[in-house]
């Protein structure tokens, strides 16, 4: 809705009651010391566009750092089976439509955006261990840093998250990824 009568006030005084003296007054006394013209203020609308504009790799870390696990049911420090966190992020990108994703590409964003990731081969026995990309007895391991250490890292490559609360402490109830 247009309101005349406000724009016309707006108007007269810009051009006949000294409106464009006062602006240029308030422009030249504006202290500018610490004002970065590249450092766009942190509002919620741009965190919101920046996560909207995350690649396939980011959004799935992201999710994964908001609901504090790797995999449904499984806590966070718990060393994870590789094949298991790829299949679940392969599985995500072509959701998504990413024609991209590989497992090499996933393997360096780990280590970026998860620092201090260990790769360890585990034994398990073959009687124990099912998997679904068939018998591997020496399969790879991720073991996570902390979820504090991850989320952290995101807040320094990305700007400040706001985080939900997730509980780290060990569950006795979680079953291992392996």
């Amino acid at each position: 809705m247009q309101d005349l009568p406000y724009i016309a006030a707006i108007k007269r005084q810009f051009h006949e009651e000294g409106g464009r003296e006062a602006l240029l007054h308030h422009l030249l006394s504006m202290d500018l010391m610490d004002f970065e013209v590249r450092r766009a203020p942190r509002t919620t609308a741009l965190i919101q566009q920046q996560i909207l504009s995350l690649s396939s790799e980011e959004e799935w870390w992201f999710g994964k750092l908001c609901d504090g696990q790797m995999l449904d049911g499984y806590h966070w420090m718990t060393p994870i089976e590789v094949n298991r966190v790829t299949n679940d992020y392969l599985t995500y990108t072509q959701r998504v439509g990413s024609r991209r994703a590989h497992k090499t590409s996933l393997g360096r964003f780990m280590r970026k955006m998860a620092p201090g990731i260990r790769r360890k081969q585990g034994i398990v026995q073959e009687a124990d261990y099912e998997s679904e990309f068939g018998k591997i007895l020496r399969p790879y391991f991720w073991h996570m840093p902390s979820l504090r250490a991850c989320r952290d890292q995101w807040d320094r490559l990305h700007g400040k998250a706001d985080w939900p609360e997730v509980d780290e402490s060990e569950d006795p109830n979680v079953t291992p990824a392996y």
